[in-house]
């Protein structure tokens, strides 16, 4: 299912969101969600995916959520003037596993990198990012991170 039709899922109201989740029974064999298309972070997509994550979340406590977004985690945090903030975000943000963030670059393209699309974009590991107060780097498994079969 792509993000597109989960959020357009989400903009239904609360009867289909209960619908969507009950049919989601392939869940059960994935490892998680990602919230892309768009822009996640636009203040209306957040409002509107916000009670869908937290809903997913109680779910399924055990599967990840990731997000792709074009604005950095200091433009989300505040920490640089965005229009992406309001009153949802911080929540938003503190109920995912990853962010990948930045804007895709075409002269920074680089297929050999995992996960994005352009050396300037950033896998944040959100739960240490918070507690560290800076961005931490998510952490691949070594056979990926090496693009080596070693453990």
């Amino acid at each position: 299912m792509q993000a597109v039709e989960i959020l357009q899922i989400v903009q239904r109201g609360q009867r289909r969101k209960r619908t969507f989740f009950s049919d989601c029974r392939y869940l059960l064999f994935q490892r998680g969600i990602s919230l892309l298309g768009g822009e996640p972070f636009e203040p209306e997509n957040q409002r509107e995916l916000l009670p869908f994550v937290r809903n997913f979340r109680a779910l399924y406590p055990n599967k990840s959520v990731w997000c792709y977004s074009g604005y950095t985690w200091e433009q989300l945090t505040g920490k640089e003037p965005s229009l992406a903030r309001c009153e949802a975000t911080d929540e938003l943000l503190s109920l995912l596993d990853v962010l990948v963030d930045g804007e895709f670059v075409q002269a920074k393209h680089d297929i050999s990198l995992r996960f994005r699309g352009s050396s300037n974009q950033r896998l944040l590991d959100v739960k240490k990012t918070l507690a560290a107060g800076q961005p931490v780097w998510w952490e691949d498994e070594k056979v990926f991170a090496t693009h080596t079969m070693e453990k």
